[in-house]
């Protein structure tokens, strides 16, 4: 996909107010969960407070980083990188700052919880996708495009990745070993959730950290997970595991409710889960 404000095309409003920013993203469909974890992560942010956007079909080319997502202010500045455009909006006063209130031990939780997420879980799934399930991955980014430049976009993408998990280090280890890191990380996160659902009293949704508000590691969380469910085609060992967890499960679901309302249902009903073994 190349540059430029032609391939931009509108997908969805947040809500009727104008919106103050835009998000571009590669997203093909309209209401549904992104399989990066860092727009939906975005969306849910702006959401919670507030923030009236748009959501366009961007390019990378176009992209202040070279990464999606990237978004447009109301001053018509591109800007990427989500933690970035988060303390951006803070300081503009448009979006609470979040870690007011917290301990430094919780606050340096909530660090370790979205590094974990965006340094470990993310290259784990990346693995998964496309060591374990390539043609699934393939079709679900490419499908769109005539078979021979799907096949082409395809072959590029699979070799990238790989070269990137490689360097980065999970693409050194096995698919065994990955599992069982995978395993390791869905257990650690299942656990704060446990810890958090046995303090709420409502339907409401409930935060990782156990707090009345969420922390910035709630939205890294959900897109994370969301993105997981609605995709698990091209991920199914992780969803699986995410789906034994009720715990995360509840989570997912009170969010989605609170927040993604105008989104296609979230598949969280254990029963009606296809099974992956």
């Amino acid at each position: 996909m190349t540059g430029g404000s032609e391939l931009e095309t509108t997908v969805v409003k947040s809500a009727k107010a104008k919106p103050s920013l835009i998000i571009y993203s590669l997203d093909q469909e309209h209401a549904t969960y992104s399989m990066s974890m860092f727009v939906t992560k975005l969306q849910l942010r702006l959401r919670h407070g507030g923030v009236p956007y748009e959501n366009f079909l961007g390019s990378r080319d176009s992209a202040p980083k070279k990464k999606i997502p990237y978004v447009k202010l109301e001053n018509g500045e591109l800007m990427g990188d989500t933690a970035l455009i988060v303390n951006r909006l803070i300081k503009e006063g448009k979006l609470e700052n979040l870690d007011n209130g917290l301990s430094p031990e919780q606050r340096a939780i909530d660090y370790c919880l979205r590094t974990m997420i965006e340094d470990r879980v993310y290259y784990l799934v990346n693995y998964e996708r496309w060591y374990g399930n390539y043609y699934a991955m393939r079709d679900k980014l490419f499908g769109h495009l005539p078979f021979g430049a799907k096949h082409i976009m395809g072959i590029l993408t699979l070799q990238f990745s790989k070269m990137m998990l490689y360097f980065q280090g999970t693409g050194r280890h096995n698919p065994a070993e990955v599992q069982h890191f995978t395993e390791e990380a869905v257990v650690a996160l299942a656990g704060f959730a446990e810890a958090a659902q046995k303090k709420v009293g409502t339907s409401a949704p409930f935060w990782i950290l156990g707090q009345e508000k969420p922390t910035e590691a709630d939205f890294t969380l959900f897109g994370a997970l969301a993105g997981y469910l609605v995709n698990d085609e091209v991920q199914p060992v992780m969803t699986t595991m995410i789906r034994s967890h009720p715990s995360l499960v509840d989570y997912i679901e009170r969010i989605h409710g609170a927040y993604f309302a105008d989104y296609s249902h979230l598949p969280c009903n254990i029963a009606s889960w296809p099974s992956h073994t």
